[in-house]
């Protein structure tokens, strides 16, 4: 029986589940993924604790998803929680709701163990062999910086700095000054390739430059994308550009981070291959052989 794994990730912008199959070659290849705009940032970064009404609609995404995950039959799963669920007040009180009215086990995980997840996509065999791989995440909540040299993890942060929680005006000036001399100071070599993952600069990608699964995008390229999309009402971005309406307010905030951290480091380009957390969560699911506390099951 070919094995199969879940992984869901919950942010501060969305929750995502994704079911991917193991082939006999070692290859995971995405079946089918979930997406629901729950937006808990908008609760935390504003009042630091998940309102009862969001409880609810959590409450009823997770009981869809444990149907979905008894459906698949997978041979284990995750769910992952991330800045929102980190910095809530209520976030413990959460998971056991959850677990108590769903059955879904959700883990309330570090920006270092976030960030862990990226090093699990192993995007450098797509990438030029023996270079160096620097990774940005940009969340709703936070932004992961990795730095992967020769293949070994060198250097991990999380920032409070994300595109939901720059939307409410809630980024700290000193988090700002932080990630600016953090980036300063990584040790960048020239051949260093500048990895981007995450929903919003994926679309920046796609509206700059085709829907290719792999690409570069320049960071002139980028910064035209911003000013354009930033030109726009929030509803002539969704009616121009064709976007979700819980990504049409929060994709230029996102692009400036990721443009900012470019410009800090004088990097031209962004490669996007399309992978993030979820794909993570997967690749370490599939490669733990499901030792004791590794899977969750329902």
């Amino acid at each position: 029986m070919q094995k199969r794994f879940i992984a869901i990730d919950l942010g501060s912008n969305a929750v995502r589940l994704s079911v991917a199959a193991l082939l006999s070659s070692g290859e995971l290849v995405r079946e089918s993924s979930y997406r629901v705009p729950l937006r808990l940032g908008e609760d935390v970064f504003s009042t630091g604790s998940i309102s009862a009404a969001t409880e609810r609609k959590m409450a009823s995404v997770f009981l869809a998803f444990r149907y979905l995950i008894q459906f698949f039959e997978p041979t284990a799963y995750r769910a992952c929680a991330t800045p929102a669920m980190r910095e809530a007040l209520n976030g413990d009180y959460i998971t056991q709701e959850i677990l108590k009215k769903t059955g879904i086990r959700l883990e309330i995980i570090s920006g270092k163990e976030e960030a862990q997840f990226l090093f699990a996509n192993r995007a450098e065999r797509i990438l030029h062999k023996g270079s160096s791989l620097l990774y940005v995440d940009v969340g709703g909540g936070s932004t992961e910086i990795s730095l992967i040299v020769r293949g070994i993890p060198l250097r991990s942060e999380s920032f409070r700095i994300g595109a939901v929680r720059y939307l409410k005006g809630k980024v700290e000036d000193k988090e700002w000054d932080r990630l600016r001399e953090y980036a300063k100071g990584l040790p960048v070599a020239q051949d260093t390739e500048f990895i981007g993952s995450g929903g919003n600069i994926e679309k920046l990608c796609e509206l700059a430059s085709g829907n290719d699964a792999f690409k570069a995008l320049g960071r002139k390229e980028l910064k035209e994308v911003i000013d354009k999309l930033e030109s726009l009402s929030y509803e002539e971005r969704i009616r121009q550009y064709k976007l979700k309406p819980d990504r049409a307010d929060v994709i230029v905030p996102a692009g400036k981070i990721y443009y900012n951290i470019m410009k800090w480091l004088d990097l031209k380009e962004i490669q996007v291959p399309k992978v993030g957390v979820s794909d993570g969560i997967l690749r370490s699911l599939a490669e733990s052989n499901h030792t004791a506390g590794e899977p969750r099951y329902i």
